[in-house]
């Protein structure tokens, strides 16, 4: 009697193993991943030094960012910033969602009426 042609399907299809060429290219993909931890783009290896060097790099940006919002604020004599940092106008008593709206409402037509 011969064997049938196809395996029952408990069984399944045998896989040949991963050639080598798959397992690297399986490999690169973990390592880009990996990289991509600080939302940036590190090309190549890095050790865990170099890694470090990055992350406080980044830490010193966001901090410098945060020192130039601060001096960037509106002149105190014309504004005061409720809890939740938003400024108010000492003016017209007007709260802004931000300090960008700032030159808008100074030349509204709500602010030169009071």
């Amino acid at each position: 009697a011969a064997l049938p042609r196809r395996l029952p399907p408990l069984l399944g299809p045998r896989r040949r193993p991963p050639s080598r060429k798959l397992k690297k290219v399986l490999e690169g993909r973990e390592a880009r991943r990996s990289r991509h931890s600080l939302g940036v783009w590190i090309p190549g290896p890095t050790s865990p030094a170099a890694r470090m060097d990055q992350r406080k790099a980044l830490f010193r940006a966001k901090l410098r960012e945060a020192k130039e919002k601060q001096e960037k604020r509106i002149d105190p004599s014309l504004v005061r910033y409720n809890e939740y940092d938003q400024p108010i106008c000492r003016v017209c008593n007007v709260t802004l969602k931000s300090e960008a709206l700032w030159p808008a409402h100074q030349v509204s037509r709500k602010h030169h009426e009071v």
